[in-house]
């Protein structure tokens, strides 16, 4: 299994390399990690407690910054390392505005390449965060320290709890001390004799939390909507846009309305010009006089902070078991409304069950739901902020059980 683990990773690599030829994600992939070693500065680390956090892209980075914070609050002194797998969290990690000393792309998982990584880091503490397991840097971390995984979500379709991931599950026995985000997933991992396990929840309701109390606030979309709050539709996909098509152009003439797509590219944002005619502005051509009612959001890193005017929200990735974040606008109080695929996220479940998310099947559903929200905005707001209080102090309880606060 070892050699097949070893192949796997290999053949993705080809397959990446392959891709950059037709993808732009996948070349930055590629470049990013040719030019790696020559970003490792000379520096003597044998002088440097690192501490290394892992993630898989920005949505995972978002789940550790409470963590972060507070190391770097109670050992402002220790050299914090971050990496990323994608060229998605790596480009835009700095738009969180959270320091760490040096931040790169992760090698691949090689024998070799974790070896190596591990001995020029030699990290005291590493955090691998949510679903990223790459097991030749664990076997290499776990010889200059202990390796945790933070934020962890499991399900019992995962290979790691199949016959034939024995090997798999076996590396997971690696890991020091598992924070999971539910019972669920505590209990997979009992069954397999994995036990060094908490229930902490998910750092992304401190994340949220913390930054509704620092939201920035934004001049165009204050202008925009003039006083009145607004439909956002945020991280949306083709799908998602002509899903809800025939609804944007019937609310649009009484309510504004914000898009903030998922993919920002010249083609995509012409295709919801197309679609939606003359009602569009792009946020970055925004001007007083404009009577659009739709504002297209042309830029990346500022949704979390749009979500404070809105009273109703539409989050995407729901029609591809994609979900977005629904917390970011769940901050805010709101009634949420998403695809049908949402099995793989908890807090999307949860936030049903008290009647704050819904979930739609069909294009009837979508003005039912909307004026439902609107008419119970009150009761909505009540049952988030009970829900939110009761999920945070998941990096306290981290930070208290690994020693450092």
């Amino acid at each position: 299994m070892k050699i097949l683990y070893f192949l796997g990773i290999e053949l993705y690599y080809i397959a990446i390399f392959l891709a950059q030829f037709f993808n732009s994600k996948a070349k930055k992939w590629i470049i990013g990690r040719k030019l790696l070693w020559n970003q490792i500065p000379t520096i003597n680390f044998d002088e440097k407690e690192v501490l290394w956090f892992h993630c898989a892209s920005l949505g995972e980075f978002d789940q550790a910054i409470p963590l972060i914070q507070k190391i770097k609050e109670y050992k402002p002194e220790s050299f914090l390392l971050l990496t990323f797998f994608s060229p998605s969290g790596f480009e835009h990690y700095t738009k969180r505005k959270i320091s760490v000393d040096l931040a790169l792309y992760l090698p691949l998982d090689t024998p070799k390449n974790a070896k190596k990584w591990c001995a020029i880091f030699k990290p005291s503490m590493t955090f691998f965060v949510k679903y990223e397991f790459w097991f030749f840097q664990i076997q290499e971390a776990k010889k200059y320290g202990k390796v945790y995984s933070i934020c962890s979500l499991f399900r019992e379709n995962q290979i790691y709890f199949k016959w034939y991931g024995k090997y798999l599950q076996k590396q997971l026995h690696l890991i020091h001390h598992f924070f999971v985000q539910n019972e669920f997933s505590k209990r997979l991992l009992n069954k397999v004799g994995i036990h060094q396990v908490s229930v902490v929840g998910d750092m992304r309701y401190d994340r949220v939390l913390e930054f509704k109390n620092k939201a920035p606030k934004n001049v165009v979309c204050e202008e925009f909507i003039k006083g009145e709050k607004a439909w956002i539709i945020g991280s949306s996909w083709a799908k998602d846009e002509i899903f809800l098509e025939e609804s944007i152009k019937k609310i649009g003439l009484e309510k504004k309305i914000i898009i903030a797509a998922h993919d920002i590219s010249e083609k995509h944002l012409l295709s919801i010009e197309q679609r939606f005619e003359n009602t569009c502005i792009r946020y970055s051509n925004w001007n007083n006089n404009s009577s659009a009612s739709i504002l297209l959001i042309d830029c990346i890193g500022i949704l979390n902070s749009l979500y404070q005017y809105a009273d109703v929200a539409y989050v995407g990735g729901g029609f591809t078991g994609k979900l977005h974040n629904i917390l970011e606008p769940a901050v805010y109080g709101m009634g949420i409304l998403i695809g049908p695929k949402f099995s793989r996220f908890p807090e999307a479940e949860e936030l049903k069950q008290i009647g704050v998310v819904f979930p739609l099947n069909n294009k009837v559903e979508i003005e039912e739901k909307f004026n439902f929200i609107l008419q119970n905005k009150q009761k909505i707001a009540e049952k988030v902020a009970l829900f939110l209080e009761s999920q945070k102090g998941a990096a306290k309880k981290i930070i208290q059980e690994i020693g450092i606060g």
